[in-house]
C-alpha cells in the first residue's frame, strides 16, 4: 500500500539511524527535551520516533541536535510539521528538513577561553534588553556564553570584550602598514588610537542565532543558562581572536614548569 510520503534524498547534516535531542516550546509547561531517531526523510521532512506523549504544536520552533558520540555534533533550528503514523504504524514527529543555511555543523576548531561579552535583543514588547555574560568555547564561527538570563528569542546580538593584548597587537601592525602606505589626504593626530577603536568595534554588534539553551548549573542566586550560538555571517576577527588565544594557550604551556622525575 503506496505511504502518503514521498521520498526525498536531500543532503543532511544527519543519517537516518541517527538519535536526536528535540527541545521546544509547550504551552502551559515550558521548554521540553525529547529524544527520538531519525527514522526516515520523506517529502520535505524529518520523521523522528518519538514518546507518543510528545506533542508540540504544528508550526513550533523546534532546536534540534544530534547525540551521536562518533560524529561531528550537528545542531539546527526548525519547525515542527505536524505528525504521522509510518507505514500506518510507528507514530513520528514530522520536522522540516533545513536548509543549508541553517546547517550549524560544529567543525570548527573550537578554543577553551572566558571572555566577558553582553548579549543584547530586542523582546516582543520591542523592548531594549542587555545582560552580561561569560563566552567560552569560541570558534571562528560560533561560541557559547553563559548567562542569568534567557532570552526568548531565536536570535540576539553580543559585544565580545577582546583582551587588551590582541587588541594591542593587531593594532600596531595595522599602524604600521597605515605608516609604510598612507592614504592620500589622511590627517590622524593618533593613527594608533583610531586603529585600536576601529578593531574593538570589529567585535560589537556581532548578530547570532541561538542554537541551542540548557541550564547549566543553579545556585543562590538562580540559574546559570548556556547558549550555543551560531554567528549570522563568519568574522575574520573572531579567527583571528581564536589564533590568539590558541598562541597564549601553547605559550602558556611551554612556559609551565616541567616535572621533576625522580632518579
Amino acid at each position: 500500500m503506496p505511504t502518503y510520503f514521498k521520498r526525498d534524498t536531500p543532503s543532511l547534516p544527519i543519517e537516518i539511524g541517527d538519535r536526536l535531542r528535540l527541545r521546544y516550546d509547550q504551552p502551559h509547561r515550558g521548554y521540553v527535551e525529547q529524544t527520538g531517531l531519525l527514522q526516515d526523510v520523506r517529502n520535505g521532512a524529518l520523521c523522528i520516533d518519538v514518546d507518543p506523549t510528545c506533542r508540540p504544536l504544528r508550526g513550533s520552533i523546534v532546536q534540534v541536535s544530534s547525540l551521536c558520540a562518533n560524529a561531528d555534533e550537528v545542531a539546527f533550528s526548525s519547525e515542527i510539521l505536524g505528525r504521522h503514523r509510518r507505514q500506518g504504524q510507528l507514530p513520528v514527529l514530522l520536522v522540516k528538513v533545513p536548509t543549508a543555511d541553517t546547517d550549524q555543523r560544529r567543525t570548527a576548531h573550537r578554543i577553551e577561553a572566558a571572555l566577558k561579552a553582553e548579549a543584547h535583543w530586542e523582546d516582543d514588547e520591542l523592548t531594549q534588553r542587555r545582560q552580561t555574560g561569560v563566552l567560552t568555547n569560541l570558534s571562528g564561527g560560533g561560541a557559547c556564553l553563559f548567562t542569568r538570563a534567557r532570552p526568548e528569542v531565536e536570535r540576539l546580538h553580543i559585544d565580545i570584550c577582546a583582551p587588551d593584548a590582541f587588541i594591542e597587537g593587531w593594532a600596531a601592525r595595522s599602524a604600521e602598514r597605515m605608516h609604510r602606505a598612507p592614504r592620500a589626504g589622511a590627517v590622524c593626530t593618533d593613527p594608533l588610537q583610531a586603529v585600536r577603536q576601529a578593531l574593538s568595534k570589529e567585535f560589537e554588534n556581532i548578530e547570532c542565532r541561538i542554537v541551542e539553551s540548557s541550564v547549566y548549573k543553579r545556585d543562590k542566586r538562580g540559574p546559570i543558562h548556556a547558549l550555543a550560538l551560531s554567528y549570522v555571517a563568519p568574522r575574520e576577527s573572531c579567527f583571528r581572536l581564536v589564533r590568539f588565544l590558541e598562541r597564549q594557550a601553547l605559550q602558556r604551556g611551554l612556559e609551565a614548569p616541567q616535572p621533576r622525575v625522580a632518579a
